[in-house]
């Protein structure tokens, strides 16, 4: 991986091939995640590329998720073949780990101005404006708690008048 330490998110990935290569008949004994090594400094002359590589066992944690692969992928076909696309809501999900290829399709049905545009907004409230049925910016109410830069968002969709400030 081209990270600097092995991440949560690389486990599903490195369990689905533990289950692909385990259904082949060919065993598998260690689940590992090589990723580059931070702490690696290049002298200056030829480099060691058994040192610009760290290698971490996720044999425990790839075994556990891979038990749970068969629903999954019971639930993935279901999906697929399903006549109309799954709902679902947008949230922090979209984006992280990584950004969802399907992400400007689910946005399609966004106002201008959605509220998914504010700042680092947390899934929390997300959940409370939706709820609200507030959906663009504008319609924020003026007592809902924001974090200085998104009520500086706020304020400027609202009034249309861009914010000009020392930093900037």
């Amino acid at each position: 991986k081209s990270s600097k330490i092995a991440k949560p998110e690389h486990v599903p990935d490195a369990a689905v091939q533990l289950v692909v290569l385990e259904r082949a008949g060919i065993p598998i004994g260690r689940v590992s995640i090589a990723h580059l090594n931070g702490d690696y400094v290049c002298s200056g002359a030829d480099y060691v590329p058994e040192e610009l590589i760290s290698i971490t066992d996720v044999t425990e944690e790839a075994h556990a998720y891979a038990r749970s692969v068969p629903s999954r992928l019971d639930e993935m076909r279901a999906m697929l073949e399903a006549d109309a696309a799954p709902l679902m809501d947008i949230g922090s999900y979209c984006k992280r780990p990584y950004t969802c290829e399907f992400l400007e399709h689910c946005r399609e049905s966004e106002p201008k101005w959605s509220i998914e545009e504010l700042p680092r907004l947390s899934d929390k409230k997300r959940r409370e404006l939706r709820g609200a049925g507030v959906r663009a910016i504008p319609d924020i109410p003026a007592m809902f708690r924001l974090t200085p830069d998104q009520e500086r968002v706020r304020q400027s969709v609202s009034t249309g008048k861009p914010y000009v400030g020392r930093g900037l």
